[in-house]
């Protein structure tokens, strides 16, 4: 155990003075006291608690500098990429360990005691994978077991909040925790009210952990200072995990969003393995006289069942590529299959706005949507860029639909 004292301290109910601190071995936090005298304590002066990087590009921190300095020719921004690319052509996974544990440690030393990594480095500067695929995120993560730097993850499953758009046939449902658990967090799983045309559905989760639940609602108090819909919004989760708020979310346990929070500390080159599964519980029941299997007695067994099929099929639909080129259309058809959402659009109410919503902008009605005003989409399409929303792009989905056509005719055609 390490002991610190404070001259003051920002604690979750306010400012503090005198504090004395108490952390294990591991350097986690066990006990704070107020007030206290410091004793053999190391004497700190004023201290906060640890920020996150929610943005991190950590193989960019060995490019910092090198473009800051005018060439001899034009500068534009080709000559500008190749100063910085040069770097990254040079990286390979011991140096993206080494350069991701200084960036980790300088973060440390700031103030930043959690991040989130944007990983881009997957193959080495010729395009050939490693041997082990995943090598450049397992030595993002042998980094932080090294500097201490923390990871949290939490899978989330929210309501589409449509009750709050002012129309009559639209009304509130709640996310709470599944049968028999009682009123305890850290059970299994949680399920959905029946919801019209859906039905019930439950998330189940193996791993340990606790569900925390909130309202998918706008916090309007801190966008536009207006009062709030409900007592519980939509960016609890980040002011409970990173801020420490107990009261950001709902100690009654239900909600429309709800989160499993899992913290885990990894070792150099572990492997973390989280297992989910989202399942609609209402249907018709096959086998009555059978007991219910788990939710995940077959979980294995049907991701291996699953990946051969699409390796069979697509080895059916394009025979004859070799290793590389297999990899690379399995990549790119998957990122084609992640673009099939369901895409939701009545552009009369676009242009008229909600009855309870404010009003929207006029230039709305100057646009080439304006011209469809009896357009109500309602189905899953290919959507290239859903940030875009609400815009057909009809250029990309040309492309998508060539691509589709070699494995899925049925979306190309629609």
């Amino acid at each position: 155990m390490v002991v610190f004292w404070a001259k003051q301290a920002l604690l979750p109910s306010g400012w503090a003075s005198d504090v004395l601190i108490e952390a294990d071995a591991a350097g986690s936090i066990t006990a704070l006291q107020p007030g206290a005298p410091p004793g053999a304590a190391r004497r700190l002066g004023l201290i906060l608690p640890g920020m996150p990087n929610l943005h991190s590009h950590s193989f960019q921190r060995a490019m910092a500098g090198r473009a800051e300095r005018r060439s001899a020719t034009a500068d534009n921004f080709w000559t500008w990429r190749e100063a910085m690319y040069a770097v990254v052509a040079r990286m390979n996974p011991d140096r993206a360990e080494a350069v991701a544990a200084q960036m980790q440690m300088e973060c440390l030393e700031r103030g930043y005691t959690h991040l989130c990594e944007f990983h881009y480095l997957h193959h080495g500067a010729d395009g050939t994978p490693y041997a082990t695929r995943e090598e450049m995120g397992l030595r993002q993560i042998a980094a932080s077991a090294r500097t201490g730097m923390g990871l949290t993850l939490l899978p989330s499953l929210w309501l589409r909040n449509t009750w709050r758009w002012g129309y009559p046939d639209e009304i509130e449902h709640q996310i709470s925790l599944a049968a028999p658990a009682g009123n305890d967090p850290g059970s299994d799983a949680v399920v959905t009210d029946a919801i019209p045309h859906l039905g019930v559905y439950q998330l189940d989760c193996q791993q340990p952990g606790s569900w925390i639940f909130t309202d998918n609602e706008t916090n309007s108090e801190r966008l536009w200072g207006q009062p709030n819909a409900a007592p519980f919004q939509k960016d609890g989760f980040h002011r409970h995990v990173v801020n420490g708020e107990a009261g950001a979310v709902n100690p009654a346990l239900h909600g429309s969003k709800a989160g499993r929070l899992l913290q885990h500390t990894l070792a150099a080159g572990e492997e973390w393995v989280v297992e989910l599964r989202l399942r609609r519980v209402d249907g018709p029941v096959q086998n009555a006289d059978q007991p219910t299997p788990g939710p995940f007695t077959d979980f294995a067994t049907m991701f291996a069942e699953r990946e051969r099929e699409w390796l069979e099929y697509f080895d059916q639909r394009l025979p004859g590529l070799s290793e590389d080129d297999r990899r690379i259309h399995l990549a790119g058809t998957a990122g084609l299959l992640w673009c099939k959402k369901y895409y939701g659009w009545s552009v009369m109410r676009w242009l008229e706005g909600d009855p309870t919503g404010t009003p929207p902008p006029s230039e709305r009605l100057h646009t080439q949507n304006a011209y469809w005003k009896r357009l109500h989409a309602h189905d899953v399409i290919s959507m290239p860029d859903c940030w875009e929303y609400p815009y057909f792009c009809q250029w990309d989905l040309m492309f998508h639909a060539v691509a589709f056509a070699v494995f899925d005719p049925a979306t190309a055609k629609e």
